[in-house]
């Protein structure tokens, strides 16, 4: 299935809009942020899938994820000169250039599960393909979460 991870710049509180491939608003990611965390909340109208629990420590960013049931951490930070995003609870590796927004995710057995690209427009949009239906909501949970990075440059000032 095929998905477009949309920036809201207009948004308060931060979100991204995430449509299907026929144009149509399947799920919002809205962003409140306190003192130690971000908590971002992936829903439709009527009902909430996602809960995801950002946290920061020094130049690493974990976010706790639970979707549908399964449960998913993901740790994102600078290593070098690259951005490295390493996830538990599952066994996914991210690779691609995470600080592009350009990655895929693979299982174990390097089964691609998503990739996620850019789209070519004025705004801060990606397309993203989820290939495995059992872990749409993980997917997209990852996806959103890599997305709210704010990227820079040079990936050794990145500021997670």
């Amino acid at each position: 299935m095929k998905y477009f991870i949309k920036r809201d710049v207009c948004a308060d509180f931060g979100a991204f809009e995430i449509y299907d491939e026929t144009g149509i608003e399947k799920y919002l990611a809205e962003f409140s942020k306190s003192k130690r965390s971000r908590k971002i909340i992936i829903h439709s109208a009527n009902e909430i899938y996602v809960k995801i629990r950002c946290l920061q420590m020094s130049n690493i960013i974990a976010c706790n994820i639970k979707a549908g049931g399964k449960r998913m951490r993901i740790l994102m930070g600078a290593n070098h000169d690259e951005l490295v995003c390493m996830c538990s609870g599952v066994n996914w590796k991210i690779g691609g250039n995470v600080a592009q927004k350009c990655f895929s995710i693979q299982d174990v057995d390097n089964t691609v599960i998503a990739v996620q690209k850019r789209t070519f427009s004025s705004t801060e949009s990606y397309e993203l393909d989820v290939y495995s239906q059992s872990n749409e909501l993980l997917s997209i949970s990852a996806a959103v979460c890599i997305n709210m990075l704010n990227t820079v440059d040079n990936p050794v000032r990145q500021a997670v």
